[in-house]
């Protein structure tokens, strides 16, 4: 292209840009400033054409009037469509309020016949028409994007959360215990098994829930604690990877301490119904620490989960440290244990060979057991003296961690009679 071409092009758009200003006002005031000055050039033309009164100056001023009325409302629709850039809804419709407001002046002050007038609104209404209708009021535009999710800044309106129903039957059950001296308390997976059936309890419940004993079970049901040796590998298996994962040198969360041993359990019958416990590490030969104790079974907290493949029950007991009896024993059972400690609970797997009724039994068990009883008594104390206390976060992540094992396990089969 040319220089000559494209200057002439340059002085075109400029040109063009000029008229644009000129005729589609930017502002109110300027819509005010072109409304006055329209009317004063309507209003000399008016008193012009009575001094003179002569017919063809009228008819001369009402033809360029309607030219200018047609420049106009024309000119600033077409602009208004195509080039005058309007950013937003009250721009547009002020441009189609001063249009109107520029030919009804005119109309008024301009003597012209009935034919003439009838014309030069008609021919304006049409292109009016023609336009959509601008709505007055300002909208903000709404934005079609994805939402991002907002933090919850108060867990509720009263700032706190609530301890669901199960946890907090769980731990009023543990406060009432907790304080009590060489307390063990500890949790096994497994299934309850109605002894009618054979099967896994169905209770109608569809969500996790307590077992009563006034809910006439009674003798009925059996806690099966043995899980099949597929079902204990992938627990070993899980937790392995979890301490793998705890030792990487980026870990910045307390990290599993592992152990692996082998131990003997001697039991001694003392009395009718107590068993007195003896246990020995299987390499030394020596009895543990703590390793004579008698056992004393004070309550279970049975829990049933239906939509996972495990329940499990929570056991609190107590441990009485004894001495060595000088009875002969009633049965030998041999333990081969991994634990896992983490903050505060202690994960056992365990594979169990013997026992009080078959010494060739192999049973497999996942338990959980709180480590330090009397960290949960304190924080007892602390609630029932409406202090800051920390026992229901305590509870919780007991509990917690009981699911989620619970959750990770195996869909496998209700009863276990062996070890496929």
């Amino acid at each position: 292209m040319s220089t000559s071409n494209k200057r002439s092009i340059d002085e075109i758009d400029i040109k063009d840009s000029d008229k644009d200003v000129r005729q589609v006002p930017g502002s109110s005031e300027e819509l005010t400033d072109q409304l006055g000055d329209s009317s004063k050039r309507h209003q000399s033309l008016s008193i012009q054409d009575l001094d003179s009164t002569t017919t063809s100056a009228t008819t001369t001023t009402v033809e360029n009037t309607k030219v200018d009325q047609e420049s106009i409302s024309s000119t600033t629709i077409n602009n208004d469509q195509k080039e005058s850039p309007v950013s937003t809804n009250e721009n547009n419709a002020d441009n189609k309020l001063v249009d109107r407001d520029l030919l009804n002046t005119a109309a008024k002050q301009v003597p012209i016949t009935s034919t003439k007038e009838e014309q030069v609104p008609t021919a304006t209404e049409q292109q009016q028409a023609s336009r959509k209708p601008v709505s007055t009021t300002t909208e903000t535009p709404r934005e079609h994007h994805q939402h991002q999710l907002v933090p919850v800044k108060e867990p509720t309106i009263f700032s706190i959360r609530p301890v669901d129903d199960v946890a907090l039957y769980i731990a009023d059950i543990i406060g009432q215990h907790c304080r009590t001296q060489h307390v063990e308390i500890e949790a096994k997976l497994g299934t309850f098994i109605d002894k009618d059936t054979g099967q896994r309890l169905n209770m109608g419940a569809v969500t996790e829930t307590g077992i009563a004993v006034l809910m006439g079970f009674g003798g009925r049901l059996r806690f099966e604690a043995n899980m099949p040796l597929k079902q204990h590998h992938h627990f070993n298996q899980m937790l392995n990877a979890l301490v793998t994962k705890t030792r990487s040198p980026n870990y910045k969360r307390e990290r599993i301490q592992y152990a692996h041993t082998k131990e003997t359990d001697t039991f001694y019958p003392v009395g009718r119904r107590d068993k007195w416990r003896v246990t020995t590490d299987q390499k030394t030969g020596q009895i543990v620490p703590n390793g004579i104790i008698e056992k004393q079974r004070v309550t279970n907290i049975d829990i049933h989960v239906p939509k996972q493949p495990l329940d499990y029950r929570i056991s609190i007991n107590v441990e009485i440290p004894r001495t060595k009896p000088n009875v002969y024993p009633s049965f030998v059972r041999h333990k081969d244990r991994i634990s896992y400690k983490h903050a505060g609970i202690q994960f056992d797997l365990t594979q169990v060979k013997g026992g009080d009724r078959d010494e060739n039994d192999v049973r497999h068990e996942l338990e959980l057991e709180i480590m330090d009883p009397l960290l949960f008594a304190k924080e007892k104390s602390k609630l029932e003296r409406r202090e800051s206390s920390n026992y229901n976060e305590l509870v919780e992540s007991f509990v917690n961690n009981v699911r989620m094992l619970c959750r990770n396990a195996l869909k496998m089969p209700n009863v276990v009679n062996n070890n496929k």
